[in-house]
């Protein structure tokens, strides 16, 4: 479909940034797994998603990080 995962909204966040603000697990596995959206993007304030992650310290936190070593083995954890 034309779907532009990679849309940012005024902040510079894209779509992971939000549902990792938010803690929908469900959605960061979704983007992560069957969206081809840059997870390493980074917002207007030089966030990625991770440091959005620990910026808001849901209770879930742990759970969204898992997925994303999970999902991304690759993502570069040193930048977060």
């Amino acid at each position: 479909n034309s779907i532009n995962f990679d849309a940012i909204n005024a902040d510079g966040d894209n779509a992971l940034h939000v549902a990792v603000r938010e803690g929908h697990v469900a959605v960061v596995r979704t983007l992560l797994t069957e969206c081809t959206l840059d997870a390493e993007t980074v917002n207007l304030k030089g966030r990625n998603p991770l440091h959005e992650l620990a910026r808001c310290g849901r209770d879930n936190a742990a759970t969204i990080c898992e997925l994303f070593l999970e999902c991304m083995p690759q993502y570069p954890i040193n930048n977060a």
